[in-house]
């Protein structure tokens, strides 16, 4: 739910540092003739949260809030801001691990997400956005568990960009953005959820008579090695140093699609796309967390030893069964990169399931299956889907959840995941798990 402010920023002071995020929470209040008694004093309040951090951000967006609605204050930010919309979500999770092999250990915890989204309208089409998340700063996830007896938890910049839209069909975006290629609700194979790449983005979309084509582009920063001697990872015991040569770590990300309509309401969505990993055996790409999966130099570096240059195929056929909406996806990926001297190449993988109904508003709800199989260097592991399995490649199974909306801001929905390793020869080794998820979400 959005609540809009207006106005103009007097001044600037920086607020408490979290996990290097300098967050600024300074507004000044005017009083009006015969204005409602209090104002001044909220002013007040509102100065005495400067240097809190987080809590003044939450502070200034719900109290600034009441105080428009019930007093009739216009609260001014600079004058070139155009509106500011604020939003967001908070998620209470538990969940339980199955393990299915001899010698594993059964798991289960409790965990959360939160999420501050805030949009600020720019003249000439321009919009600036970002996102406050809870995590542990890992790539593929913003939950964080309740743990530690109780310690405080760790809020961290889960995104930060600008948007320029000179065109309505044309949009470019810089910075840590929100992943601009297509993908469909359920397709999570090669990009996890939660990843949100940084570098640089452009998109456009056109409709030609009854068809809507569109192009996304992505040039991701992945890791920065300039500084580096570079060593090239051959096998998995076993590199060679490239001397102090500019290795920076790239991805190059190209898709086209197009969305066609059919009969009887339905539609079907498609697309090509091509990820073209540079320089990725020269680095660990400065992952916090490697997921399972990937041929690796070492298991402490990280490194992956095979070239990565995945194309995917992606199509979502969308229609109906009387009044209830129904969805069936599919995915198929090929790392064409794949060096011919590392056997067996394990370069292929797939998404294939359905959706019957849709959750999401008051009495919406949904039922769904899908069955994925990822093998070892089908695509990079490290920011594929994080909860299948323990997350990453090589695995195979099947997917299940339902999801009930009892009002617009909430959702309710159980989540199980039945996996197995496709290659035990390969990392993560036996390690079969079923996996369930109970989630509790508020929008606002």
């Amino acid at each position: 739910m959005f609540r809009k402010l207006r106005g103009c920023i007097k001044s600037r002071r920086p607020g408490m540092s979290l996990a290097g995020t300098q967050v600024f929470a300074t507004v000044e209040s005017r009083p009006r003739p015969n204005s409602v008694p209090g104002r001044r004093s909220f002013g007040v309040f509102i100065q005495a949260l400067r240097g809190v951090g987080l809590l003044a951000y939450v502070a200034m967006v719900f109290m600034l809030a009441a105080t428009q609605a019930k007093a009739e204050t216009t609260q001014t930010f600079s004058k070139w801001v155009k509106d500011i919309k604020w939003s967001g979500d908070l998620r209470l999770r538990g969940e339980m691990f199955d393990k299915k092999t001899a010698g594993q250990v059964d798991r289960s915890r409790l965990r959360f997400r939160l999420r501050l989204n805030t949009d600020v309208k720019l003249p000439n089409n321009f919009m600036a956005k970002f996102t406050l998340a809870s995590g542990t700063g890992e790539q593929t996830s913003t939950n964080q568990s309740f743990d530690n007896l109780s310690s405080q938890k760790s809020i961290y910049i889960d995104k930060i960009y600008l948007t320029w839209a000179p065109l309505e069909a044309l949009k470019f975006q810089a910075g840590r953005m929100e992943n601009p290629l297509w993908r469909p609700y359920s397709a999570d194979a090669i990009w996890d959820t939660d990843f949100n790449p940084e570098g640089f983005s452009e998109s456009y979309s056109q409709l030609v008579g009854p068809v809507n084509i569109f192009v996304n582009a992505l040039q991701m920063v992945v890791d920065e090695d300039s500084g580096n001697n570079a060593t090239e990872a051959l096998t998995t015991t076993t590199s060679q140093s490239a001397g102090p040569e500019q290795r920076d770590q790239w991805m190059i990300g190209n898709q086209v699609g197009a969305e066609v309509k059919l009969p009887l309401e339905s539609r079907f969505k498609f697309a090509y796309a091509n990820y073209d990993w540079i320089n990725e055996r020269y680095g660990d790409m400065g992952a916090v967390v490697n997921n399972e999966g990937n041929r690796r130099f070492s298991t402490s570096t990280g490194t992956v030893i095979n070239n990565f240059n995945v194309h995917e195929f992606t199509g979502v056929l969308s229609s109906w069964i009387f009044r209830t909406p129904v969805l069936i996806n599919g995915t198929y990926m090929e790392n064409s990169g794949a060096r011919g001297d590392i056997n067996p190449k394990e370069n292929t993988g797939w998404q294939l399931g359905g959706i019957v109904g849709k959750a999401g508003t008051k009495n919406g709800w949904e039922v769904a299956y899908f069955r994925k199989h990822v093998r070892t260097d089908a695509t990079i592991a490290d920011v594929a889907d994080a909860d299948f399995g323990d997350g990453g490649t090589n695995r195979e199974g099947n997917i299940f959840w339902v999801a009930y909306s009892p009002q617009d801001w909430i959702l309710l929905q159980a989540k199980y995941f039945q996996t197995k390793v496709i290659n035990t020869a390969l990392l993560p080794r036996a390690d079969d798990i079923n996996r369930l998820q109970l989630d509790f979400t508020v929008k606002f």
